[in-house]
């Protein structure tokens, strides 16, 4: 080493030995950045990883949500019937009895097949044996009427036209007796009608 080079590093040392609280405290400095950087690291990319994700999520949830609302506006405009539909509703299992519909529905079906109506009758079967079987059976909430018809001025083609007529009836006809005299072409039927029963 020439004089020189050993004079500049004698001066460095010097320097350093009168700098010494400083360059302490600039190594320790560097060395605790260094380390805090090695220690956080994996927590400050754990950090924005999931920064990342919850955004990710947080935008799924908005879409879930809109698709939700959408879901609900379409099956609320799903269910809503028009008024027609509501007729028809009723006419299938109405809430509660209708004598009028009912009468008129029957002679409708009765004057298509051929027959005249010379009598109805209405009865609501509500006997405690009926009863007490409706509830075993689960359809406590389902009512009957008894039907008593008397049609007159058909044959038998009549009558197959009727019993065709209830069957494809949009109202729930069940047809229990048919009894018929030969001479004056009379027939007697037994019919139930449902409708159901608000509890």
């Amino acid at each position: 080493m020439t004089l020189s080079g050993k004079n500049k590093l004698t001066g460095l040392i010097a320097f350093i030995g009168k700098q010494q609280k400083l360059f302490a405290w600039l190594v320790a400095l560097v060395i605790l950045v260094a380390g805090y950087l090695l220690i956080l690291q994996g927590p400050l990319r754990l950090y924005a990883e999931n920064v990342v994700v919850e955004d990710r999520l947080i935008a799924e949830i908005k879409l879930a949500t809109n698709n939700l609302n959408d879901a609900r506006n379409y099956s609320s405009q799903l269910y809503k019937l028009s008024t027609e539909e509501s007729r028809w509703l009723n006419l299938v299992l109405p809430e509660k009895p209708d004598p009028s519909s009912l009468i008129e529905h029957l002679t409708s079906l009765a004057r298509r097949a051929g027959f005249n109506v010379a009598s109805i009758t209405l009865d609501e079967a509500n006997n405690q044996v009926e009863a007490q079987a409706a509830t075993t059976n689960g359809q406590q909430n389902i009512g009957k009427i008894v039907v008593r018809l008397n049609l007159t001025g058909g044959g038998y083609q009549e009558l197959k036209r009727f019993l065709d007529l209830a069957q494809s009836s949009i109202m729930m006809i069940d047809v229990t007796s048919i009894n018929f005299g030969g001479k004056n072409s009379a027939y007697d039927l037994a019919l139930i009608v449902y409708y159901y029963r608000n509890q």
